[in-house]
């Protein structure tokens, strides 16, 4: 049962993003929704890292301190 709906919602999902890629395609062929949409993709990118940002932010707070006390990758970097 749980399947079901997983697949039926991935399916739904892939075809309302292959459509949409479509759309945007078929579209970015006039100059003033080029525009538009350059500017919508690169406002998504920022949200976008800045949502990323924002959910490591307490891992990156901590990266200093893991260099300067060589843990982890850093140990290994540390050896040469």
């Amino acid at each position: 049962m749980v399947w079901q709906i997983k697949s039926s919602t991935l399916f739904g999902g892939t075809s309302l993003a292959l459509y949409l890629c479509v759309l945007v395609v078929s579209i970015v062929h006039h100059p003033q929704v080029a525009v538009g949409i350059y500017l919508t993709a690169g406002g998504g990118l920022l949200f976008v890292a800045g949502l990323l940002l924002a959910v490591y932010r307490d891992h990156l707070l901590a990266l200093p301190d893991r260099v300067a006390n060589r843990k982890g990758l850093f140990k290994v970097i540390s050896w040469r």
